[in-house]
């Protein structure tokens, strides 16, 4: 009789625990696809200072997605109310080794289960342009003081673009922060005076001395600063990640702590520092990389459309 007892016992205690544990076993792996821009392709694959725009549909719906590439965060956000469609910018700089590597993603849905996901990226080599400029001396080969100098400017601007803000600002695509045509673009190899230099980290535009330079989104202004070789500079986060730069400029009409929006007025062009004359540089750093700013441009106006087209799918949904 004991005997039939305690199997009975054991028997509504496993089926009790089957029960309260039912939920989970119900409960599924999202299903995920990640597509890749430019090419709208499955395989990720982009070049030596190239950003790539990720892509991530689930078949349900997301609480919460973030990623991890070469030990760095990744910031993802969603672009519906429904949590099904998620995006991230990725970019890999101008010196990073090629091949396969993992971008690790996390997953948390609406009932706070977490949901671990990997998938393969690959960085190709590229061949920059090369460009040979003459310069005065003084301002290419420094003096222990004027390299001191410079050293100290690029420390600076490394600290204010490294933190990487979980906070997006921005909206929509990034936007010319000027006019003018391209001068120089971006990773060019440059020799000055026969002497091989760092390549560019930017883009150079043509300017006019004072012409309007504007924000290339919404933004926080994190420095002003007046270096030696890139004059009077400024640098806006973005947000997840991403800053923009705007060096030469002949005058700041914004402070650091400022907030600003796409568009607006941030300084006026000039020649300061190493520049024989007027004109931007204008660098973009995602994720503690310098990046093309050119193909970010892109990217982010087909990321507009794409974002556009959820929305107005999400609108539809809701109208009776």
């Amino acid at each position: 009789m004991r005997k039939n007892w305690e199997i009975k016992s054991l028997f509504i205690i496993i089926f009790y625990g089957l029960w309260f544990l039912l939920p989970e076993l119900l409960l599924s792996e999202p299903e995920i696809e990640l597509k890749c821009f430019p090419g709208n392709s499955r395989k990720c694959s982009f070049a030596q200072g190239e950003v790539c725009l990720l892509l991530l549909s689930s078949n349900q719906a997301l609480k919460s997605v973030s990623g991890e590439l070469w030990d760095k965060p990744v910031v993802f956000w969603g672009l519906e109310p429904e949590g099904k469609l998620w995006n991230a910018f990725i970019g890999s700089n101008l010196k990073q080794r090629t091949g396969k590597y993992w971008i690790k993603i996390k997953m948390i849905d609406e009932n706070e289960q977490v949901f671990d996901w990997k998938s393969p990226v690959w960085v190709q080599t590229k061949t920059y342009p090369v460009q040979r400029l003459t310069m005065p001396k003084e301002r290419v080969e420094f003096p222990p003081g004027v390299l001191e100098q410079v050293l100290k400017d690029n420390q600076t601007i490394t600290e204010s673009t490294s933190p990487i803000n979980p906070t997006c600002y921005w909206q929509g695509k990034f936007e010319k922060p000027i006019l003018g045509e391209l001068t120089s673009p971006f990773g060019a190899k440059r020799i000055i005076n026969d002497i091989p230099k760092s390549p560019n980290y930017g883009i150079d535009l043509a300017a006019e001395l004072g012409e309007l330079v504007r924000a290339t989104n919404n933004g926080k202004v994190v420095l002003a600063y007046d270096g030696y070789l890139i004059g009077k500079s400024l640098v806006i986060d973005h947000g997840g990640g991403l800053y923009s730069f705007y060096c030469h400029l002949s005058e700041f009409l914004v402070a650091p702590g400022q907030m600003v929006s796409k568009g607006e007025g941030i300084g006026l062009a000039g020649a300061t520092g190493s520049a024989t004359g007027p004109h931007l540089h204008f660098g973009i750093k995602l994720n503690q990389n310098w990046v093309d700013p050119v193909l970010l441009m892109e990217l982010s106006q087909m990321l507009e459309q794409i974002t556009g087209q959820a929305q107005q799918g999400q609108t539809k949904k809701e109208t009776p």
